[in-house]
């Protein structure tokens, strides 16, 4: 038994490609925002985690911002290639927030009610993966539409 990722031909309405527009501007927005809410509340921390914390936290806003604008890029120019970093990205970003989810579930039970962060958790990944399923099968049908290059 295989594992296929279903294919699907809109976005909310949209085609893929808008979609993917829109999925990739919205990306930017959270890119800017992010950065500049980072930046804004730095601090003076002294402390060595803070610091590691502060640039973890920004270097993972510069690479949505860069992939955000690779894939704006692709679906402006058509270009799968330049599509695919993007998906690679947040189907890592997506496996990570799932084993999160599921480490919250062990550690603390399902009925632990004194923060949301599962609550959070389970709709960023739900995020993820109508994102991921959005652009992938925009790139699927980019790279599908390129005429096959012979030799």
């Amino acid at each position: 038994m295989t594992f296929r990722i279903p294919k699907i031909k809109s976005c909310c309405c949209f085609t893929l490609a808008t979609g993917s527009k829109i999925i990739g501007f919205f990306q930017l927005l959270l890119f800017v925002t992010g950065l500049a809410l980072s930046i804004h509340f730095r601090g003076n921390f002294h402390r060595a985690i803070n610091v590691l914390q502060i640039l973890v936290r920004e270097t993972i806003f510069l690479e949505i911002g860069v992939l955000a604008f690779m894939l704006l890029s692709g679906a402006f120019k058509r270009d799968y290639v330049l599509v695919f970093p993007w998906i690679l990205f947040q189907s890592i970003m997506m496996l990570i927030m799932l084993v999160s989810l599921v480490g919250n579930i062990a550690y603390l039970g399902l009925m632990d009610t004194r923060n949301h962060n599962m609550e959070v958790e389970f709709f960023i990944s739900i995020y993820f993966f109508v994102t991921v399923l959005v652009v992938y099968n925009f790139y699927r049908d980019l790279r599908d539409q390129r005429p096959s290059e012979g030799i």
